[in-house]
């Protein structure tokens, strides 16, 4: 128990659920929730006990949805041990259950948001499903050789071969079939071993099927998302070895003390390395995009660049980024960069390319297309920011300040009856005094100020 709670705290895939601090949720709803079934474990439990759990298993689900992970593995853990308190467990489960989507969806107003820019999240169930071998692979390869970390990993499977298919889903099955032996030994040895490795079975079957793109995720792997899953898969490794060890001599007892301590050594020592990637934006991804192309860590690269006012190597990774997968995000960056560079062809062609593309959300798009509609107002002739503006208002005719733009090229080729219907439009849409004031102004025929700039937070 001690040898496998060293390695999962010092596993170099936790590096992502620690130093990303965007993703330090992993730790903090992991910490609720295994805290919840510790005290579920106890021989007697008192009211008050109960009132503890669940509420550190509500606390878990509103820090990440994974928590109802958690919910699962105590209504399993209490079937194996306490069948006496399951009805009221189950009972318990299903308020903090009613409690969490009162306040996601009825207070929060939080719903689930669609993956539009992810390319597996364009796939078809029946695409994704292919991922599955591969998918599965990649966490046990990396689990037990950590060599290859990285971050945003976005790759599909477009053509099934041996290497992404075949062999893994061979590996895969050869992996499964060797725990159902080991269970199967261990049932024989020890029944109450067994259950424990039921219910870390369970842990990690549970905890890899939501990794799978069942559901489709905003990326294929991520070793963060593999930090539930791993307590289930040192829990059965962690059995079956203590199974194993009942039928050895105390001298090879040490030898595998030693290996184990090697191990831990190892692993540490590749956690360093790796947590040494994690200096600063630059290190990191000029380190993970020389492990794979990847579009989003190379636009990444490029805001990175952008923001110490290189221009020039912002310039190269947007570039890269938009062909290895163009989207809303990075055409706009490549845009913006060739106006930097006063070549208006250019920005003009990739502004264009967005209304062809889609955004992570719609408000996302929609920020993109007002963005571009601005740049294009500002730094380009009247005429083509109102046809880019015309096929925008196409794609999202709601938006206010889209309108505003379009009111304002009219208004610069003196289209004032067309201006004037536009501001009306986009006052009706986005009421606020930037829209009256720009109604204003062209209803009675003022210069519009230069700087006027409409863009969406």
């Amino acid at each position: 128990a001690l040898i496998v709670s060293i390695i999962f705290l010092i596993h170099p895939m936790q590096v992502e659920s620690v130093s990303y601090i965007a993703q330090t949720v992993s730790p903090l709803f992991f910490l609720f929730g295994v805290t919840a079934l510790f005290y579920s474990l106890a021989d007697n439990i008192s009211a008050r006990r109960v009132v503890v759990i669940f509420t550190f298993l509500l606390l878990s689900l509103l820090t990440k949805e994974s928590g109802f992970l958690f919910m699962f593995t105590i209504l399993l853990a209490t079937f194996l041990f306490y069948k006496r308190r399951l009805k009221g467990f189950i009972f318990c489960s299903f308020l903090i259950t009613c409690i969490y989507f009162l306040v996601r969806f009825g207070i929060g107003h939080v719903y689930f948001a669609k993956i539009g820019t992810v390319p597996i999240a364009k796939l078809s169930l029946a695409e994704r499903l292919v991922h599955i071998p591969n998918i599965i692979f990649y966490y046990l390869k990396t689990f037990l050789l950590p060599f290859h970390l990285t971050i945003e990993q976005r790759w599909i499977i477009k053509t099934t071969t041996g290497n992404n298919f075949y062999l893994p889903l061979l590996i895969d099955t050869l992996f499964f079939l060797f725990f159902i032996v080991i269970g199967r030994f261990v049932w024989k040895k020890d029944r109450k071993a067994f259950r424990i490795f039921v219910l870390f079975s369970f842990w990690f079957i549970a905890g890899i099927f939501m990794l799978l793109q069942v559901f489709p995720l905003d990326m294929t792997v991520a070793d963060r998302w593999f930090y539930f899953p791993m307590v289930g898969l040192l829990g059965m490794i962690g059995i079956s070895m203590q199974a194993i060890m009942g039928k050895i001599s105390r001298k090879n007892m040490y030898i595998g003390y030693g290996i184990a301590i090697s191990i831990i050594l190892l692993l540490s020592l590749r956690t360093i390395v790796r947590n040494a990637n994690w200096v600063n934006a630059i290190t990191l991804y000029s380190h993970d995009s020389k492990i794979y192309d990847n579009d989003e860590i190379e636009n990444n690269l490029g805001n990175e660049y952008y923001a110490e006012h290189n221009y020039r190597e912002a310039l190269r990774h947007f570039k890269k980024s938009v062909e290895l997968y163009p989207n809303a995000t990075n055409l706009s960056n490549l845009g913006s960069i060739y106006e930097i560079f006063n070549d208006k062809a250019s920005a003009r062609k990739y502004f264009y390319m967005i209304l062809n593309t889609d955004a992570y959300s719609k408000n996302t798009y929609d920020y993109f297309l007002v963005y571009a509609s601005s740049v294009l107002l500002h730094s380009d002739s009247p005429e083509i920011a109102n046809d880019f503006t015309y096929k925008a208002l196409k794609k999202a005719p709601h938006t206010g300040y889209l309108w505003a733009n379009k009111a304002i090229s009219e208004y610069k080729q003196l289209n004032q009856k067309e201006a004037l219907a536009a501001a009306e439009r986009a006052k009706s849409l986005t009421p606020n005094a930037q829209t009256n004031y720009l109604y204003t102004l062209i209803s009675e025929e003022k210069e519009i100020p230069e700087d006027m700039v409409f863009q969406l937070q």
